[in-house]
């Protein structure tokens, strides 16, 4: 019998995520054959413990999903359980109640880029108020690299007046930013490893 992961997803798909093993976690909007995450084998098949793990924990949409590397799965989207915005599960679908407490309701608004880095601390970009302006870096426990976001604060966030859609990080660490913003550079712009602007970088449309 031939299975197809789009005949069992009643929503949209809006981030993939291929692991290892060449399995497929997929983030977005839909309920089955579970809430916003799922996972399917290489071919296709649904996960079902996997899926049965997560459930309906997601109450809304996921719009990002990355992995750290001890497997635990991180995601980002507009929801507010099991903490907001921003949760993560175990390899096996379970909650990770630790992390989603030290997250908590801290982030005010909508995760649309997570990034694991090599180290495992965690970049995320949206559109939130908080802890800082629309990008923050997390230590991969869930609390808040303070070094990083008060640089960030400094440097860009007190004139960001837009948000983020997408982030990627350089091999040299710079982290490269990209969504609905004019200033200080419009719709592009690059931070140093520590989140401080990069004022040589003047990418911007024509």
């Amino acid at each position: 019998m031939l299975f197809r992961s789009g005949d069992l997803l009643d929503g949209g798909v809006v981030s993939i995520h291929v692991l290892d093993d060449g399995s497929i976690l997929v983030g977005g909007q839909f309920t089955s054959p579970s809430n916003s995450l799922a996972r399917f084998d290489a071919d296709g098949r649904p996960d079902s413990a996997f899926n049965a793990r997560v459930g309906n924990a997601i109450n809304l949409a996921v719009g990002a999903v990355d992995v750290q590397s001890d497997g635990k799965i991180v995601v980002g989207g507009a929801f507010t359980t099991p903490s907001h915005g921003l949760a993560r599960f175990g390899p096996d679908g379970s909650q990770d109640d630790a992390f989603n407490a030290v997250v908590g309701s801290s982030i005010k608004g909508y995760v649309s880029s997570v990034i694991v880095q090599s180290d495992d601390r965690i970049l995320i970009g949206g559109q939130f108020s908080a802890p800082t302006n629309s990008i923050a870096r997390l230590e991969a426990d869930g609390r808040p690299d303070v070094g990083f976001d008060q640089t960030f604060t400094t440097s860009v966030g007190a004139t960001l007046d837009g948000y983020i859609e997408k982030l990627a990080v350089q091999s040299n660490g710079e982290i490269v930013v990209s969504g609905w913003f004019s200033r200080p550079k419009p719709w592009v712009l690059r931070l140093g490893a520590k989140g401080a602007l990069d004022e040589r970088f003047a990418a911007s449309p024509e």
